[in-house]
């Protein structure tokens, strides 16, 4: 369930223009507990503001074993999945604003935990604030919470040991009301345009769609292939190191670009 969810959320946000990465190993790491997502929590890495999501996440702390979140938040506005399965963010719930979920020591494999790359003690930027947005609008109609945001929490709001984040200021959390009216915003937004791919002739990148378990490459404007798993596995580490490039789509997008590429290579005609 855990990576089917992550693929889907992924292909949400990809839909919604938020450019989605994956860190090496993202699809087997968690924290050993089987999830069981109910909603999303949002935090603050407490490090620099960096396009960078920091090694501590996938590392983890002296008192705190990795993952210590599902995705992070860098300032180039990037969704980076850190680990599918459950992971060490949230401690146990019981704060204010816990309900409707329950309160729990058991609250990380509840909760997909969304780390945003910056101080906390300043504003996050627009960019990052923005696909946090996205990600809770995306949680919450993967869920089954469409337009209902009670489910996108600050950490602030259910923490029982005193935590702010995310913060804009030092030891000042943002207003979680103003958040989850952005994230309904998203949620009764139009339906998201298709991608638009790139198409000129030296642009080579992965195609993937979650609904189709696919993933095809793409080399001007033209799907040239399913990728093997070999290839998947070697591209995602291509990606993660940032010398390759994956794009994932809706269903109804791949279905147009396959179409557009049997065209062009004269597999279909026009007519048909």
């Amino acid at each position: 369930m855990s990576l089917v969810f992550a693929r889907a959320l992924a292909e949400f946000m990809s839909a919604h223009g938020v450019q989605v990465t994956w860190e090496p190993g993202a699809e087997v790491r968690g924290n050993g507990q089987v999830s069981a997502y109910q909603g999303v929590s949002v935090h603050h890495t407490a490090t620099a503001s960096s396009t960078k999501s920091p090694g501590v996440l996938t590392a983890g702390r002296p008192d705190l074993s990795a993952p210590l979140c599902n995705s992070s938040g860098p300032s180039d506005g990037r969704f980076h999945i850190v680990a599918v399965n459950p992971a060490n963010h949230a401690g146990a719930s019981g704060g204010w604003d816990t309900a409707p979920l329950p309160k729990t020591g058991l609250f990380n494999k509840l909760m997909w935990g969304h780390e945003t790359v910056y101080e906390g003690t300043k504003p996050m930027n627009d960019a990052q604030y923005r696909t946090a947005t996205i990600l809770g609008a995306g949680v919450c109609r993967l869920l089954g919470h469409d337009y209902d945001p009670r489910w996108v929490k600050f950490h602030q709001g259910t923490s029982v040991t005193g935590k702010w984040d995310p913060g804009y200021a030092s030891g000042k959390t943002y207003d979680i009301n103003e958040f989850r009216s952005k994230v309904l915003i998203v949620m009764k937004g139009q339906a998201p345009a298709p991608v638009q791919i790139k198409t000129s002739e030296d642009d080579t990148m992965y195609i993937s769609c979650a609904k189709k378990n696919v993933t095809a490459i793409y080399s001007g404007g033209i799907l040239t292939g399913l990728a093997s798993a070999g290839e998947i596995k070697s591209m995602e580490g291509e990606v993660a190191a940032g010398r390759a490039a994956r794009q994932w789509v809706e269903d109804f997008t791949f279905d147009a670009l396959d179409r557009r590429s049997k065209l062009l290579t004269g597999e279909i005609k026009p007519s048909t």
